[in-house]
């Protein structure tokens, strides 16, 4: 009985990683064909956007962190992004996409995130909290410090 149990449980364990395993967006790089027919780069998926695009929508020098305010890792990570903005003297671009005002300035962008948290990083796109470590280096490196 016991033999059956631990076979289930390892069973169970397999099908979980699977699932997990096809959940996880793959980076991507995301080019003129990608966009929808008006313009819109949809964030679906951690990538990096073509340099032309990026300076065509005039964030290729920006951190634009997107949030929401019923997001549960946006609690996690913008307290530790807007520990770094301050500890770095830089200025982040802070966008709750609960507020319509937000909203319309990621249609200037002509961007559209699926996900909260996303955060741009001049050209790169990385969705889901992450350690404060993993921030500081990918902001670090975009900065060149």
């Amino acid at each position: 009985m016991q033999k059956i149990i631990i076979g289930i449980i390892i069973l169970f364990a397999i099908i979980v990683g699977i699932y997990a395993t096809k959940l996880t967006p793959k980076p991507t790089q995301v080019d003129i064909n990608n966009t929808n027919n008006i313009g819109f780069i949809k964030l679906d998926g951690e990538m990096t956007i073509a340099q032309n695009l990026c300076q065509e929508r005039n964030i290729d020098d920006k951190i634009i962190v997107m949030e929401s305010k019923y997001c549960s890792a946006c609690r996690i990570s913008i307290p530790i992004l807007k520990e770094i903005e301050e500890e770095l003297g830089k200025e982040f671009i802070f966008l709750d996409l609960s507020q319509e005002c937000c909203r319309d300035i990621l249609s200037e962008f002509r961007i559209q995130p699926r996900y909260t948290p996303t955060v741009l990083i001049g050209c790169d796109v990385h969705i889901g909290a992450k350690s404060k470590e993993t921030y500081e280096k990918l902001i670090k490196d975009f900065y060149n410090i």
